[in-house]
C-alpha cells in the first residue's frame, strides 16, 4: 500500500493538531467554570444582627434567690437574621463584650468586661431565618453601678465577636471571623420593661439596635 500523499498527511496532522487544541480549550473551559461556581456557592451568606432585648434586674441575679446586695444583672438578647436564600450557618463561637462607650469603638483603648454568653455553641442556623443568642453579665457595686443597684450609665457598646462557616449542600466554606458592634445599647429595668408590655407605661421598650462591622 502506497503510503500517502505529503499534502494529505499534512492535513491529517493539521486535523489532529485542531482537536487536540479543542480539547484543551474545553478542558480549560470546564475548570473555569468549577471554579467559578464553586466561588460563587461558598461566598459568605449576608448576615443581619441586632440587639432585641437589653434589660437589668436589681438586688438579685436569676441564678440565685439570695439577696445581691447591689449587684445588678444585664441581660441581653441578640438575633442574628440569615438573608440567604442557599446558604445555611454554623456558629462555632461567640462572645459578647460590653463598655459603657458608645464612642467609636478601639479595642486597644477601651475596657471592656465580657458577658456570658447562655446559648448553647455551636448552633446551626437555617437558610431564611433568625436565630436568637442570649448573654448575661453580673455587675458588682462600682463598675457602672452605685451602692443601690442602679446604673450609674446607660449608654452602651455592644461588641460580638463571632466565628462561623457556611454551607450549600454538601459544600462547606472555610472558618470566617466575625465582628460587629452594636450601639448606643440601653438597659431598661425588668418591673418597668414588664409594665410596659402591659400597657402600665405609655412608651414602649427601647427599638432593636443594628450592628454594623467593625
Amino acid at each position: 500500500m502506497a503510503p500517502p500523499a505529503p499534502a494529505a498527511a499534512a492535513g491529517q496532522m493539521a486535523l489532529k493538531a485542531k482537536r487536540f487544541v479543542l480539547g484543551a480549550l474545553a478542558a480549560t473551559l470546564a475548570v473555569a467554570v468549577v471554579v467559578t461556581v464553586s466561588s460563587v456557592v461558598l461566598r459568605p451568606a449576608r448576615l443581619q444582627l441586632r440587639v432585641t432585648r437589653a434589660r437589668y434586674s436589681r438586688g438579685k441575679s436569676s441564678s440565685s434567690s439570695q439577696d445581691g446586695g447591689g449587684v445588678v444583672e444585664l441581660l441581653l438578647t441578640l438575633a442574628a437574621n440569615n438573608t440567604s436564600e442557599r446558604a445555611a450557618v454554623r456558629y462555632e463561637s461567640m462572645f459578647v463584650d460590653l463598655t459603657n462607650s458608645t464612642a467609636v469603638v478601639r479595642a486597644e483603648s477601651m475596657a471592656f468586661v465580657t458577658a456570658n454568653l447562655t446559648t448553647t455553641l455551636p448552633l446551626c442556623q437555617r437558610r431564611r431565618s433568625v436565630a436568637d443568642f442570649s448573654a448575661t453579665l453580673l455587675l458588682v457595686p462600682g463598675i457602672w453601678t452605685d451602692s443601690s443597684g442602679d446604673l450609674t450609665t446607660n449608654r452602651f457598646a455592644v461588641v460580638v465577636t463571632a466565628t462561623a462557616r457556611f454551607k450549600v449542600g454538601i459544600a462547606r466554606t472555610r472558618l470566617f471571623d466575625i465582628k460587629l458592634a452594636c450601639r448606643p445599647v440601653r438597659f431598661v429595668l425588668v418591673d418597668e420593661a414588664a409594665a410596659k408590655q402591659s400597657g402600665g407605661a405609655p412608651d414602649g421598650p427601647p427599638p432593636p439596635v443594628d450592628c454594623v462591622p467593625i
